[in-house]
């Protein structure tokens, strides 16, 4: 496995809830062809979000951060700072009680 991550420092909440959201919309697994496998936001901070994408190989991930190359520059031509990070995933688990409501956020107490 592979992970590419994006951390976004944008010039003020507005603009960070603006990008987050964006992203959260268009490139989330949004369609069963797509090439990420697991997707997570994590707030850093009021301005700042990092943005991590799990895929099945360097190739794959690659080809996906084609597609957001453009969108990215947009991004930095607004103020923002993207700073990438990117590597293979050794020692990848998931706690044996997990349940998909859990990842998805639909789990009702």
């Amino acid at each position: 496995m592979f992970f590419r991550s994006v951390k976004c420092t944008c010039k003020n909440t507005v603009m960070k809830e603006s990008v987050r959201n964006f992203y959260l919309d268009n490139f989330d697994l949004m369609d069963p062809a797509s090439a990420l496998m697991i997707s997570y936001k994590v707030d850093l901070s009021d301005n700042q979000f990092l943005h991590v994408g799990l895929f099945v190989s360097e190739e794959v991930a690659d080809a996906f951060a084609d597609k957001l190359g453009p969108i990215h520059r947009q991004v930095q031509e607004m103020g923002a700072k993207i700073e990438i990070t990117k590597g293979n995933i050794t020692h990848f688990k998931v706690a044996g009680g997990l349940t998909l409501d859990q990842l998805t956020g639909n789990r009702q107490v």
